[in-house]
């Protein structure tokens, strides 16, 4: 199947911009990539190949921070995140495209303009509940970076440790969803010249960012990032209504 040179260079030219801004601000990059990969990727395909980019750039960006890991945070989510993934993996796949890039178009709305109070998931005592919930919606709309960078700040996260915390949350999370999708017959290697610009982007993408991270504001991305995704989000909705209708 594949995707043609031509599509596979530009989702490798978005996994570089979109690693080297994950990199940079710690969060917003996953929304970003999902946005166009939504725009270049057969529907059914969108959730199980942004899995795949996300686990592998954060394992990057986890490996380059390894050593402000705080593994108590991590494995707070580990459970609840494998078993929302779990539960959410046979209903996702069976979705018609245009349902999925609705939802797509809204999730980016709301995590964009913050309308989803990150406090739902991370009441004290509802820690198991919450870390299902992200899971869930991971299976789902694919990107919830914002949600657990909430989550991780309100844990008391120092900003030293944020990073590589963050980002090793994310390849549990993205990881579980990569074997539930394969669990359930994707077949990753249809998409290989794909897999390979994401690998290759990603790579470049977060190395750079990360020597980029110190020397740069992050208002700037985080004001000009708001603006795209809203649009894109927008767009993402409209496109599945005129689908459907």
């Amino acid at each position: 199947m594949g995707l043609g040179l031509d599509y596979s260079l530009l989702l490798g030219l978005a996994s570089f911009l979109t690693g080297g801004l994950t990199a940079v601000v710690g969060v917003g990059g996953g929304v970003a990539l999902l946005a166009v990969m939504a725009s270049l990727l057969p529907g059914p395909a969108i959730i199980p190949l942004h899995g795949f980019a996300q686990a592998y750039a954060n394992s990057v960006r986890a490996g380059l921070n390894h050593r402000h890991i705080q593994w108590p945070v991590v494995s707070a989510f580990m459970v609840g995140m494998v078993l929302g993934t779990i539960l959410a993996g046979f209903l996702v796949v069976n979705l018609p495209p245009s349902v999925i890039k609705i939802g797509l178009g809204v999730f980016v709305v709301i995590q964009t303009t913050g309308l989803l109070p990150a406090s739902l998931f991370v009441k004290p005592g509802q820690r198991l509940l919450s870390s299902i919930s992200i899971g869930v919606m991971s299976m789902f709309f694919g990107a919830p970076g914002p949600l657990v960078a909430a989550a991780i700040h309100q844990m008391g996260v120092e900003k030293q440790g944020y990073n590589g915390t963050h980002a090793m949350v994310m390849v549990v999370l993205h990881g579980s969803k990569l074997v539930t999708f394969l669990l359930l017959g994707f077949a990753y290697m249809a998409y290989l010249d794909a897999i390979i610009a994401i690998v290759i982007g990603s790579t470049l993408g977060t190395l750079i960012g990360q020597q980029l991270m110190t020397r740069l504001s992050p208002n700037i991305f985080r004001k000009g990032l708001t603006i795209v995704l809203v649009l894109i989000g927008v767009q993402l909705v409209g496109s599945g209504l005129y689908s459907i209708l």
